[in-house]
């Protein structure tokens, strides 16, 4: 198990915190973790992994949460048409133009919910444009598409997200055009696309790439 630990209260031990992020299926040599939305703060945490045998946790760390803005920055908002004029007016901005919707930038890829299509949690951004994805079996999901960062990592056409919504630190596999189609096959990630080279290896158009390590 992968396992954040943490609270307001400084602890002796992961089980003394208030709060307890457990990932029971995450397994493996190296993890990603996120927490979001702590109130503004100091926090005491300690991170464990965990098996059936025994188990293993860091010392404590200690981390502050700044105050928060009460609004989201331009920069992060966008909208579905052309933006015509924009004004400003002390601390507000007037845009117009023909556009319908206005909302918060999310990238090129979503993982949503497969009942009500709400979106699951925080999610990497993606830096340009996602054609394919599949599932890694463990709750995460191996994209492709034409894209150069995902999550402020740079990924060139391919990336791994996790089953935390994390991106794979270790799984990146470069392609010298964009990826078209994904087929998790056994322990290999089937690579379909534009493509002449992948991780400098050249290959035409198909290739096959480990699923663990890239």
């Amino acid at each position: 198990t992968t396992e954040v630990h943490f609270g307001e209260n400084s602890a002796g031990a992961a089980d003394g915190y208030a709060v307890h992020s457990v990932n029971l299926g995450h397994v493996g040599p190296w993890h990603s973790r996120t927490i979001s939305n702590l109130n503004p703060g100091t926090y005491f945490l300690r991170v464990r992994s965990a098996d059936d045998v025994s188990s293993a946790e860091s010392d404590e760390l200690q981390i502050t949460v700044g105050q928060r803005s009460e609004t989201t920055p331009v920069g992060l908002w966008v909208v579905n048409g052309t933006v015509s004029g924009v004004a400003r007016l002390g601390s507000t901005i007037y845009v117009g133009g023909t556009f319908g919707r206005v909302g918060t930038r999310r990238g090129s890829g979503i993982v949503v919910d497969d009942v009500d299509g709400l979106q699951l949690g925080d999610q990497p951004h993606v830096a340009g444009v996602v054609y394919a994805a599949v599932s890694d079996q463990n709750g995460g999901f191996y994209i492709g598409g034409r894209f150069t960062a995902v999550g402020g990592l740079p990924r060139q056409n391919l990336a791994h997200l996790l089953a935390d919504h994390g991106v794979d630190p270790f799984w990146a596999p470069t392609t010298d055009a964009p990826v078209r189609t994904l087929l998790l096959s056994g322990s290999d990630v089937i690579v379909g696309g534009d493509f002449t080279q992948i991780s400098g290896v050249t290959r035409g158009r198909i290739a096959k790439v480990n699923a663990t390590t890239g």
